[in-house]
């Protein structure tokens, strides 16, 4: 199953946070790929380059 991580991995990072919670709750193969967190950067990526608040706030971040 590790070797289909990847597939599943790029599958999960179109949802977005809510769709994401629930999705590590599936199971525990799930659970380990959206645990690394790559998938929650790819998220917070996204909301910077999409939303102007989230934007905002990662520039008063640094």
């Amino acid at each position: 199953a590790r070797g289909l991580d990847h597939i599943a991995e790029n599958i999960l990072s179109y949802l977005d946070a809510r769709s994401l919670c629930f999705a590590e709750l599936v199971c525990k193969e799930w659970y380990r790929v959206t645990s690394d967190g790559m998938l929650w950067k790819k998220l917070i990526e996204r909301m910077v380059r999409t939303d102007s608040l989230w934007r905002g706030l990662a520039e008063r971040r640094g």
